[in-house]
């Protein structure tokens, strides 16, 4: 359990254990994903195949000519801004692919900042990368994965970890309310709270405990408030999680706003701090004010292949009492390791 007052921040790397790309491999996926559907179009025998409000089956076999057609039909464009057509939009597509593949950035995220234009379609493609992560098709519907298994290419589950400690000492539903643990994470998807859903009132003496209840869950660049269990019109999913997003640098709506409020206290009001899977990023830093923070025992970095950058970034941002838990390049030190060697129990 929890006992003090415990943050946990989370960057992309916590999520990669469960299938979401890293800002490269992401990169990759989107020039080669988008290439390809460029070159299809040039075909003059090529034709999009019509999308319908029931898609699953072509969002899943053909996720970008799926999204091109949807929104070129009648079914997209409710679901546009209104400064983007559906014309505009495919025409950002094409040069949101020409552009991508000059330039340097390492995340979308950072892409998306220094080319404000590409925003809305820089966030539909996050938002097509969460529902691939989390779900799973089943027949004529995507139904939501559970996160529940105990390992993943032979690596343990560092949810399920996590799930172990916020219930050690707790004997019964109402004892987890003990904890006093929140969690302030930068990645779009919701893995950690199904998880969380499924698995943590799934033993006898705490059956029906509601994770809401027990942690303190803050998206920083926003995320809809709960994801549908299934999803049958996936382009209608994929475009209003777009408007759920909301970069750091951006007017945010209020109820992100108020999640970065809290996230700030959190991080102010806690005795202790750990980072995971974070490349501590000065705009994110800033955002929830990690150097700003007197922890009265320290903020606990996990540095995954020992990245000299990372520390130097660290350094470079003055954040208090930090302590640098590193793996190396040829033994890099994966979060479910971390953990079993007491981490988070420093």
């Amino acid at each position: 359990m929890f006992d003090r007052k415990t943050v946990i921040v989370l960057g992309a790397g916590a999520s990669a254990p469960f299938g979401f790309p890293l800002g490269a491999q992401l990169r990759v996926n989107l020039i080669a994903g988008i290439g390809q559907l460029k070159n299809r179009l040039t075909n003059e025998e090529f034709m999009l195949q019509p999308v319908g409000a029931h898609n699953v089956d072509i969002f899943w076999n053909d996720p970008f000519g799926a999204l091109a057609s949807y929104i070129k039909g009648s079914l997209g464009q409710p679901h546009l801004p209104e400064n983007i057509s559906q014309d505009s939009f495919m025409h950002q597509l094409y040069d949101f692919h020409k552009y991508i593949k000059r330039q340097t950035q390492d995340t979308l995220d950072q892409f998306i900042r220094e080319n404000p234009s590409y925003n809305f379609i820089g966030k539909v493609l996050l938002s097509q990368q969460v529902m691939v992560g989390m779900y799973e098709k089943d027949e004529d519907c995507l139904c939501l994965k559970s996160f529940a298994e105990g390992k993943i290419n032979g690596r343990r589950i560092w949810y399920q970890q996590l799930i172990n400690l916020i219930r050690r000492g707790a004997q019964n539903t109402e004892e987890l309310l003990n904890n006093k643990l929140d969690i302030v994470t930068f990645n779009y998807d919701h893995s950690l709270e199904r998880a969380l859903d499924t698995s943590l009132g799934d033993t006898e003496i705490h059956q029906g405990a509601d994770y809401r209840e027990v942690v303190n869950i803050f998206h920083v660049n926003g995320s809809p408030s709960e994801l549908p269990k299934t999803v049958s019109d996936v382009g209608k999913f994929i475009l209003e999680c777009a408007k759920d997003f909301h970069l750091v640098e951006e007017k945010a709506a209020s109820h992100v706003h108020a999640a970065r409020e809290r996230s700030q206290r959190a991080v102010f009001d806690a005795e202790r701090s750990y980072v995971m899977g974070f490349d501590f990023d000065p705009s994110n830093v800033s955002a929830i004010g990690l150097q700003k923070t007197p922890q009265k025992e320290g903020v606990f970095c996990l540095n995954f292949n020992g990245h000299l950058g990372l520390r130097q970034r660290i350094e470079r941002l003055n954040i208090p009492y930090n302590k640098d838990f590193s793996g190396t390049p040829n033994n890099p030190l994966h979060i479910y390791e971390a953990i079993g060697n007491g981490f988070l129990e420093q």
